[in-house]
């Protein structure tokens, strides 16, 4: 289900309703743009997106006593109406007790998680990262029961990581321009090499993510909304189509060479930059280039002829390609 512009909900006083596989977006309210959860109410969100709501506690609100519970979900891109303890993502007002459970909180407008007064936030297998005035802003009484999360700035408890998640695109927004904030989507799954694959507690997680994906993927399960997978993380591209203007002629090596030697602007899909496919750049690209261009050397290896996926794996990242959206 989809809520859309110009309403938010209210959650009834005691109610226990299940959320799954809804999408919340675009809501405005003075308190809980998205969600508003009232004394004792206890939801369930599974599988849920929350994104480019506004209020205080953009993403949800949990007054006094209430305990929802968030299950592969991701809040991102809402806004909070200040960043002093307005809560741009969650705001867990007294006495309440939200739980994120494989959770991905980013690019929020305020802290991703703000934490008032005799408020308990627990946290497992969850990430806060890139959010516009920090992870979390806690108040004194306030605490946080994190495990096995990424949590930006640190936070203490068995298996937390404070390194960089690596999203495959953290996203553009401008949140004076409510509802369309989102100047360029963000894509929050793992690029390789994240340190949050494989380190997060298998114990009590789901059996899929948030994608439908089998849970676990690889060795252990990840942190975050998203499983980690090969086939998920590569942005279709058209390799050697440095500059991205959806032709590989002469301007595709010259960005190279700008690129690597003269502070040029670096390419959106560096992938398309490895022109020789050899899992980096460096002048044996445009060089390659060339040769392909002017002296009937090969053509670079697939995708080339139109758009496709990477069928390399290499540490290269693909953020965004226009050519192929």
């Amino acid at each position: 289900m989809t809520i859309a512009f110009g309403g938010s909900v209210w959650l009834a006083e005691d109610s226990a309703p299940a959320f799954r596989a809804c999408t919340i977006a675009g809501c405005r309210a003075q308190y809980g743009g998205a969600m508003f959860c009232r004394a004792g109410s206890r939801p369930l969100l599974c599988d849920c997106t929350i994104t480019g709501n506004s209020g205080s506690g953009a993403g949800l609100y949990c007054e006094d006593g209430s305990a929802p519970a968030l299950v592969n979900c991701i809040i991102a891109a809402n806004g909070g109406t200040c960043c002093a303890g307005a809560g741009g993502g969650i705001l867990a007002a007294s006495g309440s007790s939200p739980v994120l459970i494989h959770c991905t909180v980013a690019a929020n407008y305020g802290a991703g998680l703000t934490i008032l007064r005799d408020a308990r936030a627990t946290l497992r297998n969850t990430i806060l990262w890139g959010n516009e005035c920090g992870s979390t802003s806690m108040e004194e009484g306030g605490s946080l029961d994190a495990t096995y999360s990424c949590v930006q700035g640190s936070a203490p408890g068995q298996g937390n990581i404070e390194g960089d998640p690596r999203f495959i695109r953290n996203g553009v927004y401008d949140f004076e321009k409510w509802p369309d904030v989102i100047v360029q989507p963000p894509d929050l799954r793992l690029r390789p090499g994240s340190p949050a694959i494989d380190a997060g507690t298998c114990e009590g997680a789901p059996d899929h993510d948030i994608a439908g994906r089998a849970r676990p993927m690889g060795a252990g399960c990840d942190m975050g909304a998203y499983e980690f997978s090969d086939e998920a993380v590569t942005t279709p591209f058209v390799r050697g189509d440095a500059n991205a203007d959806g032709a590989v002629n002469i301007a595709d090596p010259i960005f190279c060479l700008m690129y690597q030697f003269a502070a040029g602007p670096p390419p959106g899909c560096i992938k398309a930059a490895d022109v020789n496919d050899n899992g980096q750049t460096d002048i044996a690209d445009p060089i390659f280039a060339l040769n392909y261009l002017f002296a009937s050397g090969p053509e670079p290896p697939p995708p080339f002829a139109a758009c496709g996926a990477d069928p390399t794996s290499d540490g290269l990242p693909c953020d965004v390609y226009e050519p192929c959206r």
